[in-house]
């Protein structure tokens, strides 16, 4: 299963990388870069989070809403993850979590045939156990874009990477956060798009105060979390 999960992230990292990998724009939006505009966004993610020493929760239903902004080339978006409970039935038990991600970025690539962004932001997630909580901190670098395909159908693909820091009790480890996530868009109106597709992401610290906390010993465990699942959405922009 981690295998699958890998490539399928990997996938998301090669399919952004497309130089096609951009949003249909119209003539009308082409003519709105002069200004403001606001996107309000939800995300519905049906997703598994499996956590060290390798233990698996149930699947729950994560809802994310988001906001975006952009001008001309420039753009922002802030989403949040809501504190969602998952249940880890063989020995963890009950475990809270909540994310939040803050990026800004800038269109290289816009036209008809779709966009193309890269960006840089900041990612925070906490997480609370029976008896103790811990916090993770990411800046990472991103892209994201979209490609169009036929009429008002298009692909979407966006990706993260960056240093991770994860903070509790008696322990400070570092390692890497990596995200992933492509799907398909459908425009229902100008402006409203629906998405669907499959979302990955990994949160890798080890060794040090890590393999302490865990108690293995070697000096060389892991502590990683790994999300992932199908995902769906909704937005507006205006």
């Amino acid at each position: 299963m981690a295998q699958v999960r890998i490539k399928a992230l990997a996938m998301a990292f090669l399919l952004g990388a497309l130089p096609t990998a951009a949003w249909g724009q119209s003539s009308d939006e082409a003519a709105d870069a002069d200004r403001v505009r606001y996107t309000l966004g939800l995300k519905l993610w049906y997703n598994n989070w499996e956590t060290w020493p390798g233990e698996r929760s149930d699947t729950k239903l994560a809802w994310i809403p988001a906001l975006g902004v952009s001008y001309g080339n420039y753009f922002g978006s802030f989403s949040y993850f809501n504190k969602t409970r998952y249940n880890f039935p063989v020995s963890i038990g009950n475990a809270d979590r909540r994310e939040m991600d803050l990026s800004a970025g800038y269109w290289v690539l816009q036209g008809e045939g779709g966009r193309l962004g890269l960006s840089a932001g900041y990612k925070d997630v906490r997480q609370k156990f029976t008896g103790f909580e811990e916090s993770i901190t990411a800046p990472f670098v991103g892209f994201t874009g979209a490609g169009h395909v036929s009429g008002p159908w298009s692909i979407y693909m966006s990706g993260a990477y960056g240093r991770a820091t994860e903070t509790g009790p008696g322990f400070k480890a570092k390692g890497y956060y990596m995200s992933g996530e492509a799907g398909v868009a459908y425009a229902i109106a100008r402006g409203t798009v629906l998405t669907a597709g499959y979302k990955v992401q990994v949160i890798d610290v080890g060794g040090g105060d890590c393999d302490a906390f865990v108690g293995f010993g070697t000096g060389k465990a892991r502590c990683r979390d790994t999300t992932d699942g199908f995902i769906v959405g909704v937005s507006h922009t205006f």
